[in-house]
This record gives C-alpha cells, sequence and structure tokens, in this order.
C-alpha cells in the first residue's frame, strides 16, 4: 500500500468513525452522512457486526468497564499494536469519571474496530464524498539534498538524473537508481589534491551517501556532511552538522573521526548515530555497535554499545549508560519517537521534517510518548498528537499554530 492510500483509508476510518460517534452523542446524522454509514455497513460482514457491537451499550460499556482507573500508555499500545498503527500516548495514569466514561469506551472501540477493519482490508475502501479535505495540507520530507563540488558547483541530487554526476580527483561520483550518492575509485588512491565535497540537506529531506571507503551515511532533515572525495593522510576525516548516522568501514591504519564543531568522535569501524542540531542543548552521540572515543577540549570519554554520550555548552561529556537505540534510530527507520518529550521537542522534528515554523498560543505544556510514521502529512501527525485532548493545531500557511 502507498503513502497516499495508506492516509486516504486512515482517513476514512476516522471519518466513519465520527459518525458512529455522532449517533452514540444522539445527534441527527444529515441523509447523506446516513447514506454513508449504511454504505459502510453493508459493504462487508465485520463492518456490519462491529457497528451492531457499537450500538450495544451494556456490552460496550462492559468491555471497558476498567475504565474507571484506567493506564491509558498501556491500553492505547495494545490497542494500535492491534491495528498496525503507533500513536502517540499520553503517559501516566488518568482517573475518568462516569460521565466521560461512556464516550470514552465508544472511542477506543472506535480504534480497536473501524482502524481495524477499515484501515487494514486490502479491498478498496469508498471514499466518503463528505470527508473532510484539509487545507493547505503539507505532505512529509523525502530524498532531497544539494551536493556541493570543490569548485563551488551545486548539484540538486533530487531533480539530478542517475549516473555518473561529476569526477572529483580520482573518484566517480554517481547518483544510483535509489538515490543513493555513491563515490568510486577510479583507480588507486595517490596523495595529492583533495576534493571536498559538501551534501546539504534542507528541512524536509533526508539523504543517504556512500563514501569512497565504503562507509555508509545516513543525513537526517537540516543536515550536512563536508567529506573529501578520496581519503588519504592518517585519518579519515568529515564534518557534520545537525543529525547522521554512521556504518563506517574498518580500517585500523587510518581511523574515522567525525567533527562536530569543536567535538570530535574517533572511530575504528562501528554503528553510531550523531544529534548536533544547533537548536537542541547538547550534542549526542549513541553507539550501537563497536567503540567510540568522544573528545571536548581536555575531556575525553570511551563509549561501548549502548551508551550514549551527550556534550553540552559546559564542555563536560555526561554518560547515558542505558540509550534507547530505537527511540534514536527512529528517523532513520521513517519513524518520530517521542518519550515524555515536551512539546517544544516535538515541535522542533516536525519542523525539520515539515519544513515549516512553529508559532505557540498560550502555555502549552503537554509531553508525549509513542511512535508515528514520518510517512504521513502533517495533518494525519497532528490528529495523532490530538488523541491526548489537550493540544490542538492549525495550519496556517507554511506555520503551525499549536495551542491548548
Amino acid at each position: 500500500m502507498d503513502n497516499n492510500e495508506e492516509i486516504r483509508r486512515s482517513e476514512d476510518a476516522v471519518h466513519i468513525a465520527a459518525l458512529i460517534y455522532k449517533i452514540q452523542e444522539k445527534e441527527a446524522l444529515t441523509d447523506e452522512e446516513q447514506q454513508e454509514l449504511d454504505a459502510w455497513v453493508r459493504e462487508n460482514k465485520d463492518h456490519a457486526a462491529l457497528y451492531e457491537r457499537l450500538m450495544d451499550r451494556r456490552g460496550r460499556m462492559s468491555e471497558l468497564k476498567g475504565l474507571e482507573e484506567f493506564d491509558t500508555a498501556k491500553a492505547v499500545r495494545a490497542i494500535f499494536d492491534q491495528t498496525g498503527l503507533a500513536p502517540v500516548r499520553q503517559t501516566g495514569r488518568v482517573f475518568f469519571s462516569r460521565r466521560w466514561l461512556s464516550a470514552a469506551a465508544v472511542f477506543l472501540l472506535i480504534i480497536m474496530g473501524t482502524w481495524l477493519f477499515v484501515f487494514r482490508r486490502s479491498v478498496p475502501v469508498h471514499t466518503p464524498s463528505s470527508s473532510k479535505v484539509v487545507r493547505n495540507d503539507i505532505p512529509p520530507g523525502g530524498n532531497k539534498a544539494v551536493l556541493i563540488l570543490a569548485d563551488g558547483t551545486q548539484i540538486k541530487l533530487d531533480s539530478a538524473s542517475n549516473g555518473q554526476l561529476a569526477l572529483q580527483g580520482q573518484a566517480n561520483v554517481v547518483k544510483q537508481d535509489n538515490g543513493l550518492l555513491t563515490y568510486h575509485l577510479s583507480g588507486e588512491n595517490k596523495p595529492g589534491e583533495i576534493f571536498w565535497n559538501t551534501i546539504e540537506v534542507p528541512r524536509g529531506g533526508q539523504y543517504r551517501l556512500v563514501l569512497s571507503d565504503g562507509s555508509k551515511v545516513w543525513l537526517n532533515a537540516a543536515s550536512s556532511i563536508r567529506y573529501p572525495s578520496t581519503f588519504t593522510g592518517k585519518e579519515r576525516s568529515v564534518e557534520i552538522t545537525g543529525e547522521a548516522y554512521f556504518e563506517v568501514e574498518k580500517n585500523t591504519a587510518m581511523p574515522f573521526v567525525v567533527k562536530v564543531s569543536d567535538t570530535r568522535v574517533e572511530v575504528l569501524g562501528t554503528h553510531f548515530n550523531i544529534m548536533a542540531y544547533s537548536d537542541e542543548a547538547d550534542v549526542r552521540t549513541t553507539l550501537l555497535e563497536g567503540a567510540v572515543r568522544v573528545r571536548k577540549g581536555d575531556a575525553a570519554l570511551l563509549l561501548t554499545p549502548g551508551q550514549q554520550a551527550r556534550v553540552g555548552e559546559g564542555g563536560k561529556i555526561k554518560l547515558i549508560g542505558d540509550a534507547d537505540a530505537d527511540d534514536v534510530l527512529a528517523w532513520k527507520n521513517n519513524l518520530f519517537s517521542f518519550n515524555d518529550d515536551d512539546i517544544a521537542t516535538v515541535m522542533r522534528q516536525v519542523a525539520r521534517w515539515y519544513d515549516v515554523d512553529i508559532k505557540y498560543e498560550g502555555q502549552v505544556t503537554q509531553h508525549f510518548s509513542g511512535n508515528i510514521s514520518r510517512k504521513v502529512n502533517v495533518s494525519q501527525l497532528f490528529k495523532m498528537l490530538e488523541l491526548t485532548g489537550t493540544v490542538h493545531f492549525k495550519i496556517e500557511g507554511n506555520y503551525i499554530l499549536v495551542t491548548n
């Protein structure tokens, strides 16, 4: 299922869920809405069975009687694991009043049932004619980057043709069919003039490349890497801004070094992630495999797999012994991953990936935990975030207004 189809089916599910909820709230449907709901019920036996289940108030209440004292994080995770979706969840325990109990029961059953039967079906689903179309919706980011050659020539990689793009010293620069940029040595790597190249990834972009030594690099949105077309001398040195994940080819005779401002990450051969955005509080190096040494001035810290080094403005290096690899690499796996993150942290990620600016109105202090696909339009992302019921988003041109 492609991304547009996935989004359309999810929006259809939400629309049908809203119609069912209106009936539960004893609100009248329009003739058109009633026809849409009737058509959905008749479409297959699963829909009919779910609709009958939702109309049985006694059965509905008994199924979710435990909502009077309800762990939302655990329950919503279980529901969405069944449906194949990954929502943001509000952490902590919430105690509900009886007035809210019925609505919550219907709401959770709608999530569990409607999305299960509509979203996951392999047959086409009718798109309701009155489904709301989000104006000025913003699509997710994609493979976008600019390659800057040693002479200053700029090549827009997302629109460049596949094949050889340039010759930089002894390296052929080639764009592969899948958008991967690779450097192939045309002969023996000999000392000589160094051709420095740069890849700049804008907000709303990401890109991958293979360096001339075979090391692989993934670049997140609003990031860059500066590197030689071929490596010579005693070390393989690159410079980055933003966020990058590396899988470095081992070469004990020529260690790999990543420079982030005045922080150095020294590598022999390993898998690691560096997050070094200027609007974040610290530079975070997370080791997945192998070993790296993080240096800041006179301070140095050797990491083992599963550890993270955080370098703050004061120059001190803080060790995190149990870094969550899934959270760290979520962006590489096309996910947003939030772990009790505040709204500002969440929206910084949104701004980079969707290339938008963020404005706040009032005191918004919400925290979020959970995973959401980065392949959805921004409106779909906001629907998931708004499941907490305490934060709202409005798309206004190229910026997002965040309110309570």
